[in-house]
């Protein structure tokens, strides 16, 4: 019965999740046109009768929760989630905040949010292992609570960065 906003062009990672994961697991897969997506995007997820969206804040920014009631789980990724955007969703629906890198598929980490988690934290990895490593050496993991180089581990990770430096 679940019905997935397919939002993200299909040149970024995160397509897959609009796409192909809605299919492994038989959901229904909603593909409104580009000028739906940019100018009316509240009537099509209305009209799709969309469940699920994966989408930025500032892409859902101009939509009112009241007005889709169908959708039950909003994964807001891609930039900063504000104070406005989170407050205006949060009691409506499961509200997830994800964060992946554009060398992979999909989400690398994510984050049900609720009134007490905070908005920077980036939650956990769904597929993959996170590691943080000092930026000066990344053989040596970073000490908790320092800042570090964010390095991840697994099948998320696209083969052609894998033994190249330089990427």
């Amino acid at each position: 019965s679940s019905r997935v906003l397919q939002f993200a062009p299909s040149i970024f990672g995160a397509s897959s999740i609009d796409m192909y994961l809605p299919l492994l697991v038989g959901a229904t897969v909603c593909i409104p046109s580009q000028h739906d997506l940019m100018n009316k995007l509240e009537d099509a997820m209305k009209r799709f009768e969309v469940t699920f969206a994966c989408m930025t804040p500032s892409a859902v920014s101009n939509v009112n929760p009241t007005q889709v009631p169908g959708l039950r789980t909003l994964c807001l990724v891609g930039e900063p989630l504000g104070q406005t955007i989170r407050k205006r969703w949060e009691t409506h629906l499961s509200l997830l905040s994800g964060y992946g890198l554009s060398e992979g598929v999909g989400i690398a980490c994510i984050s049900s949010l609720t009134p007490s988690t905070h908005s920077r934290n980036i939650g956990v990895p769904p597929v993959a292992r996170i590691w943080l490593a000092e930026p000066s050496n990344l053989q040596n993991l970073a000490p908790v609570g320092s800042i570090g180089e964010m390095m991840i581990q697994g099948p998320y990770v696209g083969h052609g960065y894998l033994d190249d430096p330089e990427k």
